[in-house]
């Protein structure tokens, strides 16, 4: 059985090839197109272009690859942790603050904790 160390520096070494055998193929891709003669200097502009656009419309999924990568990296979780999540449904960020007591009732008004902060019983 591989060690906890063991297991990290093997997702990280393969996040790593990944990233290298992409930038492999783009370069070779680039090259290729020289060398067939097609002007490649051309193409800035429009890749810039289609890279602002794409890097827009991605950026959610563009931000949870990174905070996937820092995870990994970080160690946050170890592999073979179990993670419970018991909520279903989507967000877009923390939700908005309370001002009622930890475990106060709903509709009480205590102005204290947000409710996020209530200790599971």
């Amino acid at each position: 059985m591989r060690s906890e160390a063991a297991k990290h520096r093997h997702a990280v070494a393969q996040v790593l090839t990944w990233l290298a055998i992409a930038l492999i193929w783009s370069v070779t891709a680039v090259q290729v197109l020289g060398r067939l003669g097609v002007p490649v200097a051309s193409l800035v502009a429009p890749a810039a272009v289609l890279g602002a656009a794409l890097g827009f419309g991605a950026q959610q999924v563009v931000r949870d690859l990174i905070a996937g990568f820092f995870i990994i990296v970080e160690r946050q979780y170890g592999f073979g942790d179990v993670v419970h999540i018991s909520a279903v449904g989507f967000t877009e960020g923390p939700p908005a603050p309370s001002r009622r007591s930890p475990c106060a009732p709903p509709g009480c008004g205590a102005p204290t904790a947000p409710w996020w902060s209530c200790p599971t019983a």
